[in-house]
């Protein structure tokens, strides 16, 4: 985070996949790798995630709305 410093959406890839990883360990099936690994912590059900927020602290930063929308194709 950081008030002053941009990243360029060019290399906003590994941390949408990053994200995209997080969700699959909440929500994905005990079969998929990140499930997998929260089923064997003792948590084989998915949690009950629905929904996930997107910060929008920085919207008025030259990069936001290239990097919103990579996050959002990368979910559906």
């Amino acid at each position: 985070i950081s008030h002053t410093d941009e990243i360029d959406t060019r290399v906003i890839a590994p941390f949408v996949q990053e994200a995209l990883d997080g969700i699959e360990f909440a929500i994905g099936p005990p079969t998929s790798r990140w499930g997998s690994l929260r089923a064997s912590m003792g948590h084989p059900q998915p949690f009950d995630l629905k929904y996930v927020g997107v910060g929008n602290e920085d919207c008025g930063k030259l990069n936001y709305l290239g990097m919103l929308s990579l996050f959002l194709l990368s979910t559906h």
